[in-house]
């Protein structure tokens, strides 16, 4: 580093005499070497809001932002992999599988909202009594996908999710970087019925981590909004423990969780309108 240092030194001072065009270039380079990072100009507006609230560690306002993020079409590419063995046999031996998938994202309208809640036996006045936000800051969408797999056929079909944060302390909120609560869908992915998950929003990372508990299997879904154009998905399948309580906090039942039974991540690009 103190190499570096003197040697741009010498290139801006010189000797006292005409400067030359090397000098001149290493002018250039240290200068350039010790330039302040800015942000890049390509970033939309929305970008720019949901990056200061998650950098002031706003936890509500940036999970709404998170979810003004979401609305548009989609591409997505994974790859999945099958550790059961009646998974694998089902794709003719194959225990690694890609999938590309085309989804459209609508918001919720207020009608859906509500019979999203009453297909699942609540409404907003029962979850504010239960300790949760009024829907004001609730937030969802309707998805619809058709998605090609590789050995197993195509598979289309659409849901409507809605995520309803718990009341937490402005102040605990804030030092754990987090906004928890439930979140219910009228289709679940794995069994054609409406089902309650629980959720976790992480304000830094910009991570929305989804935990639903099946029959026999309990998944953990992942969108990480790296930006308004792009996401990184991951899908985990578990074994579900026989100690799984439905009403439990989130990380003493996430703890249960040993055996994988599949696991798929992927790359999602938005597509233009």
């Amino acid at each position: 580093m103190a190499h570096g240092l003197s040697f741009c030194f010498v290139a801006a001072f010189g000797s006292g005499k005409t400067r030359t065009w090397r000098q001149q270039q290493l002018d250039q380079r240290c200068r350039t070497q010790h330039r302040r990072p800015q942000l890049a100009v390509t970033a939309t507006l929305l970008e720019r809001e949901l990056i200061a609230g998650s950098a002031r560690g706003a936890a509500l306002e940036t999970f709404k932002l998170f979810f003004r993020c979401q609305p548009g079409r989609w591409r997505s590419e994974r790859c999945y992999f099958y550790r059961e063995t009646a998974d694998v046999a089902d794709r003719g031996g194959e225990s690694v599988e890609r999938s590309e998938t085309l989804f459209q994202v609508e918001p919720l309208t207020a009608e859906t909202t509500t019979k999203v809640l009453r297909d699942n036996g609540t409404d907003e006045s029962k979850l504010i009594s239960e300790g949760f936000h009024s829907l004001e800051y609730a937030a969802g969408f309707k998805v619809s996908f058709n998605t090609r797999m590789e050995h197993s056929g195509d598979v289309s079909a659409s849901t409507n999710l809605l995520f309803v944060p718990q009341v937490l302390d402005v102040q605990l909120a804030r030092q754990l970087g987090l906004v928890r609560g439930l979140y219910f869908r009228d289709k679940g992915y794995e069994e054609d019925r409406p089902i309650v998950g629980q959720f976790e929003f992480h304000v830094t990372t910009r991570e929305l981590v989804m935990v639903t508990a099946y029959a026999r299997t309990v998944s953990v879904d992942r969108i990480l909004l790296c930006s308004e154009r792009q996401r990184l998905r991951q899908i985990a399948n578990y074994r579900r423990p026989e100690a799984w309580q439905r009403d439990a906090p989130l990380d003493r039942n996430r703890s249960l969780l040993t055996e994988v039974r599949l696991l798929g991540a992927g790359i999602e690009d938005r597509l233009p309108d």
